[in-house]
């Protein structure tokens, strides 16, 4: 498909019908769905202003339909901006739609973001905190139709801990006496297995959600690494919601729905994951009834332009993820010095750039006043231009070649700014330019950024920190020896204390302490809360409204795919 010499509105029709075709082709014949209970839904409409955002919180009552009126059928167009890739493996990497296609042990509740039952169906911990032995469903089935039990469960764990190419090795690995020591995994029945840490940690059953999905071993278990089974990363099979169909990289995933699935079965017979890079085909797509959903509603300007769609309604929810612009020190010395980092926080206004252009809520520090991981004692930077311009000159930062861009011992204070979006970076471009700081934009692909990432070769980063746990996050991103380049021997101490600790008001207070000494030392500016918007055509229903996106798989609304039917199927 050649996009390019098609309209957006025609590339958007024309695909729509080529995967409908081929869902029709393979579609099962409907059977008496569920019952699928709505709750109160809250609904965010904004409005766009000159200086401002208004935001109007409505309740709105919907009426539960009964099982036998829900209408079967109909394909779920989901719209985003996020391409998916081969390989779909858990284990390899963290493929967008792979959450709904591989179940995991554990999931956090919607409402209460605590660890939930899964494909385990209970749990009983040790009086030390160190085992955890896990009951497992006997009713669940792979997509071939081969039953799940304890072996898939042990067989994955184990690839997670030991393929060389396993993303979540540390993930599972424990800090003992200053060695990393991993856990252990044993079968003790068919349906019953056991996890053994070497030392207590109150964020394991977090990582046992979300992203960490299971994957077959009667499928898996003949290859050395994951890598290697490429067949299986091409063609995935898992225990979830959605069964793969077929993937084009940077176009579409076509899957069918699971109408054996152990949750029950789900009222619509298909799902696409649709990729269009760009928010304006996206937006033409909503209008003209050819897109469902809009996963990425990224600012306040197409909020505003989705809110005049009749039929299509913007959900909002505020989760646990954060916008920060992080420095690298080891790539650019001049932030090794904390004067400068500040000047750089002074000098943006925060909560003009987040309420008039990003349309969320501006941030002090790495969690939210709503999060138990959030500090009243952490240190908070307004914005002061003329501050800013002060603390760079007592740094002995200023402009002594009249090129508007300070210098110091002949070196300008200019950086590079690695981003997936203009939206914030090009106002907060503009504000460092006003004290003579030069930040030029590298916007890149989600794929190359984690590349660059990677490899240390970056000034400065515009993205999302956080997770569904305030240790995961601390412990991810800013314990020492990260990506991040910040190291602090007393904030890694506080943060592995805060993971041995089982109590939870003592754990609440250790990551607080963590976050004052973070905050206090600014190896980052935190921009803003990460809101989630989500437009939905007003013709899928069944959605369930989560108590946050904390459960960092991004799916908003879409918590549970076996919930959600069309009005009118199409």
């Amino acid at each position: 498909m050649h996009r390019s010499k098609l309209s957006p509105v025609r590339s958007v029709t024309t695909l729509f019908a080529l995967l409908l075709a081929g869902l029709l082709i393979g579609a099962c014949t409907p059977s008496a769905p569920q019952t699928v209970v709505e709750t109160q839904v809250v609904t965010e409409i904004q409005t766009q202003v000159v200086t401002e955002i208004q935001t109007q919180v409505v309740e709105v009552e919907v009426t539960a339909m009964a099982s036998d009126e829900i209408p079967e059928g109909g394909t779920l167009i989901f719209g985003t901006n996020l391409a998916a890739e081969f390989p779909i493996n858990p284990v390899l990497a963290t493929n967008r739609p792979a959450i709904w296609l591989f179940d995991t042990l554990v999931e956090l509740d919607a409402a209460t973001l605590q660890p939930a039952p899964s494909l385990a169906a209970s749990w009983e911990v040790s009086d030390d905190g160190t085992v955890y032995t896990f009951t497992l469903r006997d009713d669940v089935f792979w997509h071939d139709g081969e039953p799940f039990d304890a072996d898939d469960v042990v067989f994955t764990f184990d690839a997670y801990l030991n393929d060389p190419d396993s993303r979540l090795a540390s993930t599972f690995t424990y800090d003992v006496g200053g060695e990393s020591v991993p856990m252990t995994v044993a079968k003790i029945d068919p349906y019953t297995v056991e996890f053994t840490l070497p030392a207590p940690s109150s964020t394991f059953l977090t990582n046992l959600c979300c992203w960490n999905g299971i994957v077959p071993e009667h499928l898996l278990s003949g290859y050395e690494r994951m890598s290697d089974a490429a067949d299986f990363n091409e063609n995935p099979v898992g225990t979830g919601v959605l069964i793969f169909e077929e993937l084009r990289t940077q176009e579409y995933v076509r899957f069918t729905m699971n109408k054996d699935y152990w949750r029950g079965r789900p009222p619509l017979d298909g799902f696409i994951w649709l990729v269009l890079p760009d928010d304006d085909s996206q937006v033409t797509a909503m209008a003209n009834g050819e897109m469902d959903v809009m996963k990425n509603v990224n600012s306040v300007d197409i909020a505003s332009r989705l809110s005049e769609i009749q039929g299509v309604t913007i959900y909002t929810t505020l989760g646990n993820f954060t916008h920060a612009l992080f420095f690298n020190p080891v790539r650019f010395e001049p932030f090794a010095d904390q004067a400068v980092r500040e000047a750089i926080a002074m000098a943006i206004d925060r909560p003009t750039i987040m309420n008039n252009v990003v349309g969320a809520p501006p941030a002090d520090q790495i969690f939210h006043s709503g999060y138990w991981g959030f500090s009243p004692e952490a240190k908070t930077i307004p914005f002061d231009r003329q501050g800013a311009v002060d603390a760079l000159a007592a740094a002995g930062w200023t402009d002594t070649d009249g090129d508007g861009i300070v210098d110091k011992d002949g070196q300008a204070l200019s950086f590079v700014t690695m981003t997936e979006r203009l939206v914030p970076g090009e106002a907060i471009q503009g504000y460092l330019a006003e004290v003579g700081i030069d930040m030029q934009l590298n916007i890149v692909e989600r794929a190359v950024r984690t590349e660059i990432q990677g490899t240390g070769e970056w000034d400065a980063y515009i993205g999302w920190d956080s997770a569904s746990d305030p240790f995961s996050a601390l412990q991810n991103t800013w314990m020492s020896g990260n990506w991040t380049n910040y190291n602090n021997a007393d904030f890694d101490a506080l943060v592995n204390a805060a993971d041995a600790s089982t109590d939870g008001a003592e754990r609440a207070s250790l990551v607080q302490d963590a976050v004052t000494m973070l905050t206090a030392d600014t190896p980052a500016v935190w921009l803003y809360y990460y809101t989630t918007r989500i437009a939905v055509s007003d013709n899928v229903r069944g959605l369930l409204i989560p108590g946050s996106t904390a459960d960092f798989n991004n799916t908003g609304v879409f918590h549970h795919l076996e919930d959600l039917y069309m009005l009118e199927p199409k």
